[in-house]
């Protein structure tokens, strides 16, 4: 049950807000009232203009959009939604491409290839720990040697791949097609992914 509490805590964003509340809290009666509200604006501030996550880069764009005025990272949102916007087709092509229960292999950790195409994925860097976790010493063993294997340099996902069972692969590295076509078939393309089918 312990681990299970520091297991639930460890995230660095909120421990990171009980400390700011904290302090707020620890000196909101020593400061007078208009310097209060100055505190308060100060600290969201901060948090809006440091943070870089997901989800305040997506409210900065909103903001920017519905008020037309600049906002900080602004090409970058557009980026990563244009980016987002090309994983969705990949995974969608993924699932009309690869029958149900057909393996596929991700080139990095595409944990939606389970979540959102609903195919199994063969390895991503989550599934150590069940296997650690339930003292699962021969899956442990297997999951420890693939990992090895695919992160040696960045074309290692293809040995990986190579050595698994999967039929299908997932990859967010277009400049490696060359390297899949000897053993594979590239079935769909856009300009950041590409979905092939191993042929040998």
């Amino acid at each position: 049950m312990g681990q299970e509490f520091v297991r639930g805590v460890r995230f660095l964003a909120p421990l990171s807000w009980l400390m700011i509340v904290s302090a707020v809290a620890c000196l909101w009666p020593r400061l007078r009232r208009g310097l209060r509200w100055l505190v308060v604006s100060a600290v969201i501030a901060c948090i809006l203009l440091v943070s870089q996550n997901r989800w305040q880069m997506a409210a900065c764009y909103a903001f920017s959009q519905y008020t037309g005025l600049p906002a900080p990272l602004l090409n970058q949102a557009r980026e990563k939604r244009e980016r987002a916007e090309s994983y969705r087709q990949a995974l969608c092509a993924l699932a009309g491409f690869v029958p149900p229960g057909a393996a596929v292999w991700g080139a990095s950790d595409n944990m939606a290839v389970r979540y959102l195409a609903l195919r199994p994925l063969v390895y991503a860097f989550k599934d150590g720990s069940f296997y650690l976790y339930n003292k699962d010493a021969h899956g442990a063993r297997l999951w420890l040697r693939t990992a090895a294997v695919a992160e040696q340099g960045p074309h290692g996902y293809i040995e990986a791949l190579r050595i698994s069972d999967a039929g299908w692969l997932l990859s967010d590295r277009p400049e490696d097609k060359a390297l899949i076509e000897p053993w594979g078939e590239i079935v769909w393309e856009n300009r950041d992914w590409f979905v092939a089918r191993r042929i040998h």
